[in-house]
């Protein structure tokens, strides 16, 4: 029986079907309430330092750096993990000096409409800090390593910890939870979709 060869032959029909997933109606998820979230990344923090590895302290660490970024530049799990250290660009000439650190979100879900690869500003100074302790210049490896399943068990352990599992917060909730931030400090509707859609 002759094995038909279909690498690279079905983008058609893969972009077909990528089109009909945008068009379905995606379930809401909770937002993730900013004093809760600021609770979460001061519990990570304390994990770090009150780890004893080295490699812990570091994943720690930068878990709630993510945790941070997540929220204030509204990105999606997917997104915010396939972060390489080369997609931060910490103050400097690409920030025209200005103290604000950018980020490159490469081939996001909504590529279509808003290109394969955008930019956020990151301009709260001591979430740019947490970013430079956490970034290695010209290394193009992931900056989150413990993958997708790692990152999601420690977010519910955060959650246990502070007796909210019951609220079902999961990664997802750090993007709308950025969004219902920048609406309480009065960002219109309509500026908002634009900003969260092509971030």
């Amino acid at each position: 029986m002759r094995r038909l060869k279909l690498q690279g032959r079905i983008n058609t029909a893969w972009e077909n079907l990528r089109v009909w997933e945008e068009q379905r109606t995606s379930s809401l998820r909770p937002p993730l309430p900013i004093p809760l979230w600021l609770l979460m990344i001061g519990l990570s923090r304390a994990h770090s330092s009150v780890n004893e590895s080295m490699l812990e302290q570091k994943r720690w660490r930068v878990f709630a750096t993510l945790l941070e970024i997540g929220v204030l530049c509204m990105l999606r799990p997917g997104e915010l993990l396939k972060l390489k250290h080369t997609d931060i660009s910490l103050p400097g000439s690409f920030t025209f000096s200005q103290p604000f650190a950018a980020i490159r979100v490469a081939n996001p879900k909504n590529r279509r409409q808003f290109g394969v690869d955008q930019f956020v500003l990151v301009r709260n100074p001591c979430t740019v800090q947490r970013l430079r302790e956490v970034v290695e210049e010209r290394n193009d490896c992931a900056l989150w390593k413990g993958g997708r399943a790692l990152f999601s068990r420690m977010f519910k352990q955060i959650c246990r910890e502070l007796r909210i599992l019951d609220c079902h917060f999961t990664p997802a909730s750090l993007r709308p939870g950025g969004a219902t931030m920048y609406y309480g400090k009065g960002i219109p509707l309509v500026l908002l979709g634009l900003w969260a859609g092509g971030l």
